[in-house]
């Protein structure tokens, strides 16, 4: 019989072997303790037959071990692909503090206290209130995955959840001021320029400002996922956020986002339909072609070393940022996420067709959730008290 070799693992430092085609982990590689556990399994591997259970990875006796284990089933339930990339760089900005602070300690020792040491850490950083008890809410998800496989001992989680949030006004964390979407002018400015310098994004701004899709639904958008037999296109993301919840997601495309879609697909067939094909719509090597020639660099400039990195198969969430955040720059005008068209696009739907069809079309499980993403002012309402000037 082959003896599997101790390796490491280096997306978390751990050693680990493959024990019966399973990856088992034994905490820091180099480790004396993970050494002997590694040696205690291999022990086990051998005097048990073959076709029996493979060896438990044994229960981490640190801070650091249990974050992570945590993270390493994180990372296999949501895959290598962008969502799972960015939910997994979250956690660890989450984790890492926590790591950092008590990461030796025995997993058994962590409970309240410790948990509040960590959010004034995160205070201390200068995160905001709102990020303080997100990132808080990481750290219990963590401890809930550990209680569950019985590394954390009972009762724990149970304190860990009644830690209260940071409250508005009572707390030394800083607010966080509240992105507000983009006013006509700045939007006007920021499209205008796009127009000019990059057709497919200035596209993804106006079908996202008249959908009201979230940006990861609109960057993975394809033709093969948009129902096109009416004149309100709709449009079914192959993921969405709510999947896993086993929610259905439907994206309304009103005729604003038809037009501008129709201007950057070109495979369409004879009647002129679009093609149905599971390609990214908003195409960032479209965008080369469609670009005017704003320099008078010579053909092939950018293959020769200009710009080595070739564009690729469609836009992320933060390429596309950066796209907006650029041409806001080059207009001077202040940079606005593209999420907050989202905002803009549900305020007006509240306004014209009420709170009850704007969380239909957005996608809200509640209208209390709908209502965080109105921003309708008071001016505009107090203009609406002001009685009409009488005829004659």
């Amino acid at each position: 019989m082959r003896i599997p070799k101790y390796c490491l693992h280096k997306a978390t430092g751990q050693g680990y072997a493959r024990l019966r085609g399973r990856c088992v982990y034994f905490g820091p590689h180099g480790a004396e303790e993970s050494r002997k556990r590694y040696e205690a399994a291999i022990a086990e591997l051998l005097t048990t037959p073959e076709g029996t259970a493979p060896a438990k990875a044994p229960s981490p006796a640190s801070v650091r071990e249990g974050v992570e284990g945590y993270l390493i089933e994180m990372k296999g339930e949501w895959g290598d692909g962008e969502r799972g990339i960015r939910h997994l760089v979250r956690l660890r900005h989450a984790l890492d503090v926590v790591v950092a602070k008590f990461g030796p300690m025995p997993l058994a020792r962590f409970g309240v206290a410790q948990l509040e040491a960590v959010r004034r850490e995160m205070v201390r950083r200068d995160w905001s209130r709102k990020h303080v008890n997100e990132n808080v809410n990481v750290v219990r998800r963590c401890w809930k995955w550990l209680t569950l496989r019985g590394h954390v001992p009972a009762g724990v989680l149970e304190r860990i959840q009644a830690l209260e949030h940071l409250k508005a006004g009572r707390s030394p964390a800083r607010e966080s001021q509240r992105h507000e979407p983009p006013d006509a002018d700045v939007l006007a400015r920021v499209l205008m320029r796009l127009d000019r310098t990059n057709p497919v994004v200035a596209a993804m701004v106006r079908v996202q400002l008249a959908s009201g899709a979230r940006t990861g639904e609109l960057v993975a958008m394809s033709t093969d996922r948009i129902d096109t037999t009416g004149p309100v296109w709709i449009y079914r993301p192959l993921q969405h956020k709510n999947l896993h919840r086993g929610k259905g997601r439907a994206v309304v495309l009103p005729p604003e986002a038809v037009a501008a879609i129709r201007g950057v697909v070109l495979a369409r067939d004879g009647d002129g339909r679009l093609i149905a094909s599971a390609d990214a719509i908003f195409d960032p090597r479209r965008a080369v072609e469609l670009r005017p020639r704003l320099t008078a660099h010579a053909v092939g400039w950018r293959a020769r070393g200009g710009n080595s990195r070739p564009a690729g198969s469609r836009y992320s969430s933060v390429t596309y940022a950066q796209a907006v955040a650029r041409a806001c720059k080059a207009e001077g005008v202040p940079p606005f996420r593209p999420y907050s068209l989202r905002h803009a696009c549900i305020t007006r739907w509240a306004e014209t067709l009420g709170v009850e069809r704007a969380r239909v079309l957005a996608g809200h499980a509640t209208a209390r959730m709908t209502s965080h993403y109105v921003h309708t002012d008071a001016a505009s309402l107090a203009a609406l008290l002001v009685p009409p000037p009488k005829a004659g």
